[in-house]
């Protein structure tokens, strides 16, 4: 209670005023976040940090929402920092001076696409009682890696000489012994990729090219209907791996 007393002539008056209360207030980091692209099928994530800022008094956290009407953005976990306790929906906490609350929310896109939400946090703060965390992300196709594709390509080529659309060109053992070397040199790109070789991958699958891409010289390995898929498939290895 502030005393405050008016003068005037012979007398005195004495007010009675109230304290004007110590403002709370809240920081929050970062206030947006853009998750950019995201592959289906994988998630993002980020943490969101709330700070109580006082001057003096605590910070009363009553609740934190995620608004998505998609379901691409999730709460994943909210952690008083200061004492490492993970707290429970609908997350409220008194934080006194200095003290912190982590969110960590994560992004899991359904469908290609734009996805937007808000992250709202509803407290005592005089600057900020309810405080909207803008996020956002795009859903991107799915992109398998290098080595991925490899296996892919292993595959493609024993399934097709299983079912006879695939054979070594020339006859008798040597049809046989180039059918046998050009395997080989898929097998050595799948090792090297495999041990992070990506100039010496990038040898043997252009060797594995030029004998499967119907232009001599040099001669081709292979032969038949699965050909040109076979030497596609090396191709888009390749490009996968950046070769030169």
């Amino acid at each position: 209670m502030k005393i405050r007393y008016l003068l005037g002539g012979a007398c005195a008056l004495l007010l009675l005023l109230p304290l004007r209360a110590v403002a709370e207030n809240i920081a929050v980091d970062p206030i947006e976040w853009d998750y950019g692209e995201v592959e289906l099928g994988e998630s993002g994530s980020m943490s969101f940090t709330i700070e109580s800022i006082g001057p003096v008094t605590a910070l009363n956290v009553y609740g934190i929402y995620m608004l998505d009407d998609s379901g691409a953005f999730q709460i994943a976990s909210v952690t008083h920092v200061e004492t490492g306790t993970e707290l429970s929906d609908p997350y409220a906490r008194n934080l006194p001076l200095g003290e912190h609350m982590e969110i960590v929310a994560e992004f899991t896109p359904t469908y290609f696409g734009l996805f937007e939400g808000q992250i709202l946090i509803v407290s005592n703060a005089l600057n900020f009682s309810s405080f909207y965390i803008p996020i956002q992300g795009e859903g991107a196709p799915y992109e398998p890696g290098p080595g991925e594709l490899m296996e892919d390509l292993i595959d493609q080529f024993d399934d097709c000489v299983a079912e006879g659309a695939l054979w070594g060109e020339g006859s008798g053992n040597a049809g046989t012994a180039h059918l046998e070397v050009f395997g080989g040199m898929l097998d050595a790109a799948d090792d090297l990729i495999g041990l992070g070789d990506i100039d010496g991958a990038c040898r043997q699958l252009d060797h594995a090219s030029v004998k499967s891409d119907g232009v001599t010289p040099p001669p081709d390995f292979i032969g038949g209907a699965c050909t040109g898929t076979i030497n596609t498939m090396i191709g888009v290895v390749m490009e996968t791996l950046e070769c030169d």
